[in-house]
């Protein structure tokens, strides 16, 4: 929300405040909550367009909602009324409004479930500028949740979100244009939006372009460079790019081999529940390659892989 010049309304709500400590007085968390209500307005009341030099209330509305979620001492969790404000904030332009009521309406929380009201909501929240909203939107379109599937409107809300510097946004319009299902596939564009998302903190979208450097997709192979990402993610904690690491070192046909270096990459994958990684320290073990071979030790591995979810591993 843009910060106003305090107006009619803030002016109220102060006095209201003021009317309400001469009367004996309030807890601060008290005095907050009445001045947001007379932000807000009445629930009842219709909708309000605010002169542009007067305070927008949807941000005190949205506040009301959060308050509204949480569970205090003070006051009661009371999540039909959060759904209420966030609804008021949105009419009023606020965004996260929007999105926090389709949440509320995607997870049966203050009312019944209801995927159509949540897209709606979604769709709103994105044309109100908040990016995240844009990605549930993308989603619900991609996948038709509560709307037809229609996957270029999806294309134009991931673009929205990305533009909006959302790394999920940003990943899943890279994904949507890697699939090339309902628009033309273009490999050079899902790198690139693949790579933005990883500028901005996705390890998703960085595992994904070293994808494409090792098998030349889109780009000029560069197996190298792509360990070095697999490294750099591992190194993240992001256990994918261990075993992604791990089996270029593993194979040695792209890059020299190093079963050393493998192995201690499918040892951070395996410690972080990467069922790939358990899986190669149990072939190691199994055949005695680079380690003491240990049929009780590749056994454990393999029920590791098992239960983080390899099904072959659960074989035997």
């Amino acid at each position: 929300m843009k910060s106003r010049r305090p107006g009619a309304l803030v002016v109220a709500a102060a006095c209201a405040v003021a009317a309400s400590l001469a009367c004996g007085g309030l807890k601060k968390v008290d005095e907050e909550r009445l001045l947001l209500e007379a932000l807000c307005g009445p629930l009842e009341a219709p909708r309000i367009h605010f002169d542009t030099d007067e305070y927008e209330g949807g941000s005190a509305c949205f506040n009301l909602g959060l308050y509204w979620t949480k569970q205090t001492a003070d006051h009661r969790q009371d999540m039909a009324l959060a759904r209420k404000y966030f609804k008021r904030a949105c009419e009023l332009g606020s965004g996260d409004g929007c999105h926090n009521l389709a949440v509320l309406a995607e997870n049966e929380e203050g009312g019944p479930a209801d995927q159509t009201l949540a897209t709606e909501y979604y769709l709103k929240g994105c044309e109100e500028g908040y990016p995240p909203s844009c990605v549930q939107a993308g989603d619900a379109l991609r996948d038709g949740k509560g709307v037809g599937k229609d996957i270029p409107s999806a294309e134009k809300r991931y673009g929205q979100g990305c533009e909006g510097d959302d790394a999920p946004a940003c990943v899943a319009l890279g994904n949507l244009l890697d699939d090339g299902e309902g628009i033309p596939q273009d490999l050079q564009s899902a790198n690139h939006y693949w790579q933005r998302g990883c500028d901005l903190g996705s390890d998703p979208g960085c595992y994904n372009v070293a994808v494409s450097k090792k098998k030349g997709r889109g780009m000029p192979a560069d197996p190298v460079g792509a360990l070095t990402d697999y490294r750099g993610l591992c190194e993240r904690d992001y256990p994918r790019g261990c075993s992604a690491g791990g089996e270029l070192l593993w194979r040695g046909e792209q890059v020299p081999g190093d079963d050393a270096a493998a192995l201690e990459l499918f040892r951070r994958g395996c410690e972080a529940s990467e069922a790939i990684s358990c899986l190669r320290l149990g072939d190691a073990h199994e055949t005695g390659r680079s380690v003491p071979e240990d049929a009780e030790a590749a056994a454990t591995y393999r029920k590791k892989a098992c239960e983080y979810g390899y099904k072959p591993a659960c074989d035997g």
